[in-house]
C-alpha cells in the first residue's frame, strides 16, 4: 500500500513518552515516523478513534510518573524526529 492510501489517524489524545496531547492527527512519512498535527475536521482517509492513541518507541518509554497535557504539537514532533522505531498503538490495540 502506497503512502497516499494509508489512512490518518485521529483520536481524543496521542500518549508520547510522558507527555498528553489533545485532538491530534497522525500521519505516517514516507521516510518513516510520523507528523503530527492538529486535529480539526475529518478528510478523506481519515480514521477517528474515541481514547487514546499511544506513539511507543524503544528509546521513548512512557511515563506513569508526572504526566504532562501538551497545547503545541511543537515538543511532541521533537521527540518523534529524535527516536526511531516507532510504533503507532491504536486504542483497541491489546498488543498482540
Amino acid at each position: 500500500m502506497s503512502l497516499a492510501s494509508q489512512p490518518r489517524y485521529a483520536s481524543h489524545h496521542l500518549r508520547l513518552g510522558r507527555w498528553i496531547a489533545h485532538s491530534v492527527l497522525i500521519k505516517e512519512r514516507a521516510s518513516g515516523g510520523f507528523l503530527l498535527a492538529p486535529f480539526t475536521a475529518e478528510g478523506e482517509r481519515t480514521i477517528f478513534l474515541s481514547g487514546t492513541i499511544t506513539l511507543l518507541a524503544p528509546t521513548c518509554p512512557l511515563s506513569e510518573e508526572g504526566k504532562i497535557e501538551v497545547e503545541s504539537l511543537t515538543l511532541l514532533q521533537q521527540e518523534i524526529d529524535r527516536h526511531e522505531g516507532w510504533t503507532l498503538q491504536l486504542p483497541a490495540d491489546t498488543g498482540r
